[in-house]
Order: C-alpha cells, then sequence, then structure tokens
C-alpha cells in the first residue's frame, strides 16, 4: 500500500521538475526519497493514513442500509500526532545531507476534507473560539474567531521537520512548520512555491494580519485554560471562550436500474 503512495508522490513531484531518488534501506529507519531542485535538496517521508473507523463503519452502513450518516468533533488528533512524531524521528535518522526534511502524507479521496482539517489543527493546535470586547455589553454580537497554537500542537515539538504534505486524489497542500530551522529559508524553497503556485501553502505567518484570526503566546500553558483566557485577553482584549466544531456527512446510495449500478 505504501508504495502506491510512493508512486503517486514521486509523479507529482517529477511532474513539476524535482529530481527524486529512492533511498535504499539501510539498518534501521530511513526517509523514502531524496529530492533535489537547482538550489535546494529535500528529505521526504511518505505514509498513507487510512479513513477512521468510524467513516468505514459509515461507508459500510450506507452500501448495507441504502442511508447513512456520520457527526464527528473536528479537533486536534492524538493519533495524528503520533504518526507525525513517529516520522520526524524517522526523517531526523536519516543519514542523508539535506537542506529540508518533508513528511508527506497520503489519503483516499472519500475521507480527504475531514483528515485534511484534523491535520491543519493537529499541526497548529487550532482551535474556535467565540468572543466578546464587553460581558457587560448584552447587545454585542460574539465574534468567531480562529486561534493558532491553543491546543498542543505538532509543530512545535519538532523543529528540523519544516513542513507535513497532505495530498489525496482532489486535495494537495502543504503545511509550513513556522517553528522549524530555516523557516524562511523553506518558505522561498522551490518546493513551498510549487505548492503556493496551486493555493496550496499553508502558512500561518501569511493570516497574522487577519482580523478573524488569533495567535496564542507560545510561554502560556496549553493544559491551564484560565491561563489562555487571561493571555488572550491582555493581548487582545478579548474575552473569549472555545467552541467544539463538528461535521456532519450523509450518504444515500440510489440503485440505477438502467445498468445495474448505483449511485451515492
Amino acid at each position: 500500500m505504501n508504495e502506491r503512495s510512493e508512486s503517486t508522490v514521486r509523479a507529482l513531484l517529477e511532474a513539476v521538475g524535482f529530481s527524486v531518488r529512492k533511498i535504499p534501506p539501510a539498518q534501521g529507519r530511513t526517509a523514502d526519497f531524496h529530492v533535489q531542485d537547482a538550489r535546494h535538496s529535500y528529505l521526504v517521508e511518505v505514509t498513507e493514513k487510512q479513513p477512521a473507523e468510524n467513516f468505514r463503519e459509515f461507508l459500510n452502513r450506507a452500501e448495507l442500509e441504502g442511508s447513512a450518516t456520520l457527526s464527528r468533533t473536528v479537533d486536534r488528533n492524538d493519533r495524528i500526532d503520533e504518526v507525525v512524531r513517529d516520522k520526524a524521528d524517522q526523517l531526523r535518522r536519516t543519514r542523508s545531507p539535506s537542506d529540508f526534511n518533508v513528511l508527506w502524507i497520503t489519503a483516499s479521496d472519500d475521507d480527504a476534507k475531514h483528515l485534511c482539517e484534523v491535520l491543519f489543527r493537529t499541526l497548529y493546535g487550532v482551535a474556535d473560539l467565540s468572543a466578546v470586547r464587553k460581558l457587560s455589553n448584552v447587545t454585542e454580537q460574539p465574534r468567531l474567531l480562529t486561534c493558532f497554537y491553543y491546543d498542543y500542537f505538532s509543530f512545535y515539538r519538532h523543529c528540523d521537520l519544516h513542513g507535513v504534505a497532505f495530498s489525496s486524489a482532489s486535495r494537495v497542500c502543504l503545511f509550513l512548520n513556522t517553528m522549524s530551522q530555516r523557516v524562511e529559508d523553506f518558505r522561498l524553497s522551490d518546493l513551498c512555491n510549487q505548492f503556493a503556485l496551486r493555493n496550496g501553502l499553508i502558512d500561518p505567518g501569511a493570516w497574522a494580519s487577519r482580523p478573524d484570526v488569533l495567535f496564542l503566546d507560545l510561554e502560556v500553558n496549553r493544559a491551564d485554560e484560565k491561563a489562555k483566557w487571561s493571555a488572550l485577553r491582555s493581548k487582545y482584549g478579548l474575552f473569549a471562550s472555545r467552541l467544539r466544531s463538528s461535521s456532519f456527512e450523509g450518504r444515500l446510495v440510489v440503485p440505477l436500474p438502467s445498468n445495474g449500478g448505483e449511485a451515492t
């Protein structure tokens, strides 16, 4: 299964002019590819993420019963964090000179939208907040805001992981690690440029001036909700509370008598 993912990633990179070399297996674990352009080299580790068990059950119910619904929390995910930690270590152990380290996650298109959103929140600790300027103003409408680094986040622990790419049949994006070593150089790399050309570069630095985006300072204890509330109040003058986001999906299987197939 990982061979298919490696072939897909290799084809994507070679199609835009990168030179891709498979790293031979060695003692211990190594990255999959050494990638080269005119200016930089990259170690790329490829892994495939399968849909979660509840999504597979949802598809099976739709197939057996003709319809099904699924509601899921959209939040950071410990299992994805474990994957990032494991693969970052694998890149770190690879004895091949390179400028940048990149983890590339592939996924089936069925559940790509949800997985990409959960990956985004896991890498950056993103949370949705409701905020007001004054608690005493009963007529003030709460603002819905996005807060980076609100929760524990994967990128903070891996300063030598420069980015995480994600791809499916319909989605290709690169999450840039603003905590990484040489982040400014990586921003200017040909790899980041190729994703940016396709509107697929996710860079928190580009969101810094948006009025609906907040950034929790790094020294704040992520386990202390009161400390986070106070820090945002001091920095932005806002009274903010955490919102729990969820997604809802429904699927209907309709038989097509003309050819004996099904439509969903």
